[in-house]
């Protein structure tokens, strides 16, 4: 260490050096503290160790809802073999067994406007069906099954445009029931066309064959 001369004789360190040592232990001594804090961990975060507790479903609730024409979604609809198929041409009575009849009383060429969206405009063909119920109790005729096809097997597109008419309800002892069947077709079809009508399921077919 260097020493710097003393008046009184003999020699003492010189005070040059100090600041360095105290630097020193500065420096040595913020190293331990930043040690000590890298060292240093946090606690973990606490958990919530609760059960989680997941709820039910409640029970659902069913009710029975009303469909048009009668009954509920929970009816069961029974299905029905189809019936012979009864062949006449257009004017003829098609004897359905029973003594239910059916019969196309009118045919004719129109044209159509739509009424209701999706409903196309243009040439059709107008078809009065008519049944008649010689039986001893009523028959029901709000359902039928009714296509068109000309004589290539062409599908007509049915329509509800006027003078559209269905079947509905039933039809009485002895009464008769009209109804006014509505198909698109083309001018350049001039037919022969055929007319299936099956008034319920599981029940006998008229096949009406003609032109229009």
């Amino acid at each position: 260490m260097p020493f710097e001369s003393n008046p009184a004789g003999g020699q003492r360190p010189s005070r040059r050096f100090r600041p360095i040592s105290l630097t020193v232990t500065a420096l040595v001594f913020t190293s331990l503290v930043l040690s000590g804090c890298s060292s240093f961990e946090r606690p973990e975060a606490t958990r919530d160790t609760r059960p989680v507790v997941t709820p039910s479903p409640s029970a659902g609730r069913s009710t029975s809802v009303p469909v048009a024409g009668g009954g509920t979604t929970a009816d069961v609809i029974q299905s029905a073999d189809a019936g012979p198929v009864v062949e006449a041409t257009w004017g003829q009575v098609a004897d359905l067994g029973n003594g239910v009849q059916a019969t196309i009383a009118d045919s004719k060429r129109l044209e159509v406007k739509a009424e209701t969206p999706g409903e196309t405009s243009g040439p059709a063909v107008a078809l009065t069906v008519e049944l008649t119920n010689k039986s001893q109790g009523s028959i029901d005729v709000g359902s039928p099954i009714v296509t068109l096809t000309d004589q290539a097997g062409v599908l007509g597109q049915p329509t509800t445009s006027s003078p559209f008419k269905p079947f509905t309800g039933s039809v009485a002892p002895g009464k008769s029931a009209a109804a006014v069947l509505v198909f698109l077709v083309p001018r350049s079809d001039a037919g022969p066309f055929k007319l299936s009508v099956t008034y319920a399921a599981g029940q006998p077919t008229a096949l009406f064959s003609g032109t229009i």
